[in-house]
């Protein structure tokens, strides 16, 4: 009996041995792990100093709220590793009180030994402890089953959480896909944006040509007109040059033209580019989305390695309880921390890949506000050359409706003219006419006066040879004579005076522009200069039939009108009413 409580008494020291030796070495993994977790909480405040150091606008609100849940629960890891250790402390003062109970034990069975009542006693309740030993044991069963459930289903946890990775590795590399293939997109976008730039560039040079050219034309334009002299120089030269400007609009309105495809390509280009734009936004909104989502799912890896956590700690405190099994459970325990430590480099992966990301969606968005008010100058630029396309085009309008006018009074003038030279001829043709007759008669005058004086100096010599009176035949024949001769002086006085009405009307409508001209002879002379005038206009208006007559010019205008003026000033020459302001000229003329 002795021998068999000496053997359980050993076996009691042993077991206690064994346990205060499990006791040491779940105190060194203890140690150990809580070496690990200061390591792991070390490397994550220094990632959270290296975030705080970023500025605010980079680093996403959202982000900032992972990093603060992430330091509330390294602040809870540090009271959970506090407890641990108060825990470890109380393990040790229970364990050498389990050495002093030891100790006291052995005394009081060495006391006992005398004692057999006592050792029955001491045997009872070692019994009775074996019981509870045994218990324990089978409590200690159902918590290794109940912790190998926990572990699978921390596996199964952690498997997921793997798939989770792994999907939200692949949005983020399709994210990554996505900023290169509009990186490209921008990319292009500058291409044509240059080539826009470009174009307008070209634009501008044409319609900087454009207006060279018109104001070398007009320089040409006043160049001829301070060069001639003459009227009918003036007028050709004029219409030569009329020519040139007939060509020249035509240059201009095919630059226009060529202006207006060219600003009907810009505004193409301008539509794709806002297409362009307006898929851009798409992506970016997209981009945003996904961000969104994978900011989402960054929160629930963040909650779920919190709830991984707890699970370890409370898998760690069911470790720390049991006593047997130590190594498996201590080594599940390795390959869920290394399962952790891989999810927590997973997790502060795409943690960076997240700050990339936002990195590059701030610089996207910094590059397409920049392309966005490039787009908006460019836009400007063109309504610009928009407008100074449609002012040449009102001038181009204005231009052709004064020619128009202008075509317009000098056909009235060429009417006018033609009207006055048909009437100026047959003024002339009379006037001739009537010298004719006047000259016939003098002549056949001359001739009948020459025949009297003859006839006259014949009798004469007849009667004188004679010396007889002048006969009764004679008489008659010299009454008759007389007579004819008369009547031929009646003519002659009345074509005089016929000749001198004339003359005075003439005289009178020219002292009232010209006293001074009152003789025929003057009166020729002014209708003579006045022909070589008119000669000299019906030149010039049949030039001016051969041009187009809707090319005129302002300044070719003004010539017409010195024209038409000067001709006016001739016509109320010949008018008695050419003094009156308020009769026109047509008036005047009939």
């Amino acid at each position: 009996m002795k021998s068999k409580l000496t053997a359980l008494a050993k076996a009691n020291i042993e077991q206690k041995k064994q346990a205060e030796k499990s006791s040491q070495d779940s105190k060194a993994k203890y140690d150990a792990e809580i070496a690990n977790l200061k390591q792991q909480l070390d490397a994550i405040k220094s990632v959270a100093n290296i975030e705080q150091s970023t500025p605010e606008n980079i680093i996403p609100t959202k982000l900032q709220q992972i990093l603060q849940n992430n330091q509330q629960e390294n602040e809870k890891l540090s009271k959970d590793l506090q407890t641990t250790k108060s825990e470890n402390d109380k393990l040790t003062k229970d364990l050498q009180n389990s050495k002093s109970e030891n100790e006291k034990l052995n005394n009081e069975l060495k006391s006992t030994k005398a004692d057999k009542d006592n050792l029955s006693k001491e045997l009872q309740q070692s019994k009775s402890d074996n019981e509870n030993l045994a218990k324990e044991l089978q409590t200690t069963k159902s918590d290794k089953d109940k912790l190998e459930n926990d572990l699978k289903s921390s596996k199964s946890d952690n498997e997921k959480l793997n798939n989770e990775l792994q999907s939200v590795k692949s949005d983020n590399d399709k994210l990554n896909n996505d900023l290169q293939q509009t990186k490209s997109e921008l990319q292009a976008e500058k291409m044509n944006n240059e080539k826009l730039n470009n174009e307008n560039e070209k634009l501008s040079n044409d319609l900087q040509q454009s207006k060279n050219e018109n104001e070398k034309l007009t320089k040409d334009v006043e160049n001829e007109k301070n060069n001639t002299k003459k009227l009918a120089k003036e007028l050709i030269t004029e219409r030569a040059a009329n020519k040139k400007i007939v060509q020249e609009i035509e240059t201009v309105k095919q630059n226009d033209q060529k202006n207006v495809d060219e600003l009907q390509n810009v505004k193409s280009e301008n539509e794709k580019l806002k297409k362009e734009l307006d898929a851009e936004k798409e992506t970016n909104n997209k981009l945003s989305q996904e961000l969104s989502t994978s900011k989402a799912n960054n929160d629930k890896l963040s909650q779920e390695l919190s709830i991984t956590k707890a699970n370890n700690d409370k898998l760690s405190k069911d470790l720390g309880e049991s006593n047997t099994n130590n190594e498996n459970s201590n080594e599940d325990l390795s390959q869920e921390k290394a399962k952790n430590e891989q999810l927590t480099k997973d997790y502060n992966d795409l943690k960076a890949n997240n700050d990339k990301l936002t990195k590059d969606s701030v610089k996207l968005a910094k590059e397409l506000i920049a392309e966005r008010n490039n787009s908006k100058k460019i836009s400007q630029e063109l309504e610009a050359a928009k407008s100074n396309n449609d002012n040449l085009s009102k001038q181009l309008e204005q231009e052709k409706s004064v020619k128009e006018n202008i075509s317009k009074d000098l056909a009235q003038q060429k009417s006018e003219n033609l009207n006055l030279s048909k009437q100026l001829q047959q003024e002339k043709s009379n006037n001739e006419n009537l010298k004719k007759e006047i000259e016939e008669e003098r002549t056949e005058n001359q001739k009948l006066q020459s025949d009297l004086q003859n006839a006259n100096n014949t009798i004469n010599s007849i009667e004188s040879s004679l010396g007889l009176s002048p006969s009764q035949n004679a008489d008659e024949a010299k009454k008759n004579l007389e007579q004819a001769l008369n009547q031929k002086n009646d003519r002659i006085k009345m074509l005089k005076n016929a000749l001198v009405s004339v003359n005075n009307e003439m005289d009178k409508r020219l002292e009232e522009k010209q006293p001074s001209m009152t003789s025929s002879s003057k009166l020729n002379l002014i209708l003579n200069k006045k022909d070589e005038e008119i000669s000299d206009l019906k030149k010039q208006i049949e030039a001016l039939k051969q041009e187009n007559s809707n090319l005129v010019k302002p300044e070719e205008l003004q010539m017409y009108k010195k024209a038409a003026a000067k001709l006016d000033k001739m016509i109320r020459s010949l008018s008695p009413n050419g003094n009156d302001p308020n009769k026109p000229t047509q008036e005047i003329f009939n």
